[in-house]
């Protein structure tokens, strides 16, 4: 066998090297670079304001669903009639006067009937107030009175300009007595 002869390969130096760039392709190659970073940029700085615009446009949206919302719930509260449960009572009367150790009581639960939630939410921070302007009323009266529709109906008619002088906004719209009990 005969030795094989090897090819020697030739010099690599600057100007033959595979690499190698001439004037012209290093400047394509900067330029194309230069194009690549300034078109993820590019991209970039569009998705990040696109975000901005988006969430703005978002919370615009949400904001304007809360404020119809609250609107809503502004205008059903000024013009839903609460009712509103005062307690029940019970009341001494006068005494009667053929049975003066005895003492005449009544049962009395409550109701009224207000023009707005605003006006029911201030009677019940002022519960004890009007409990008090209610019994009142129930003080003075007789048993027959109190078993009378016709005193009843002055009574309540009584009761709600008494209650509407002293509310300081909204009004009491109908008193009701869901339980009178004479025992």
């Amino acid at each position: 066998m005969s030795p094989t002869k090897r090819k020697k390969s030739p010099e690599i130096n600057e100007e033959n090297h595979p690499l190698h760039l001439d004037q012209l392709s290093k400047k394509v190659l900067f330029f194309l670079i230069l194009n690549i970073i300034c078109l993820i940029i590019t991209v970039f700085l569009i998705i990040k304001n696109y975000k901005k615009f988006f969430y703005r446009n978002l919370s615009q949206k949400k904001t304007h669903l809360v404020e119809r919302d609250q609107k809503k719930e502004k205008n059903k509260e000024l013009k839903t009639p609460e009712f509103i449960n005062i307690g029940q009572f019970t009341i001494e009367l006068k005494p009667i006067a053929w049975k003066k150790k005895t003492l005449n009581l009544a049962e009395v639960e409550v109701f009224l009937k207000c023009d707005k939630n605003q006006t029911a939410h201030y009677i019940e921070k002022n519960l004890f107030e009007v409990r008090d302007l209610l019994v009142s009323f129930f003080t003075p009266m007789e048993r027959s009175e109190l078993a009378s529709s016709l005193e009843m109906k002055r009574m309540k008619t009584k009761m709600i300009k008494r209650l509407n002088q002293w509310l300081p906004f909204g009004k009491i719209e109908a008193i009701y007595f869901s339980k009178v009990s004479l025992p």
